[in-house]
């Protein structure tokens, strides 16, 4: 199981312009188009496991000394 978190606030909707806000506290007054509705949304995290990549690389000797040569 992972991890569990409820976010609560208010979702604040004028009816009179169509638009919305999302609060985590409400307003002191509100306007007579406004329409509080206090919300609570539970989210579960799953647990992730963590991915290892995992390789092999060969290289030539040829390849060795060019990168040595390049170096210097």
């Amino acid at each position: 199981m992972g991890i569990e978190k409820v976010f609560e606030g208010y979702l604040i909707l004028n009816w009179k312009t169509g638009k919305f806000e999302a609060r985590k506290k409400g307003k002191r007054s509100y306007s007579p188009y406004e329409i509080p509705i206090k919300l609570q949304i539970k989210v579960e995290i799953p647990e992730q496991k963590e991915l290892v990549a995992k390789g092999h690389i060969t290289l030539s000797e040829q390849k060795v000394k060019e990168l040595l040569i390049e170096e210097i």
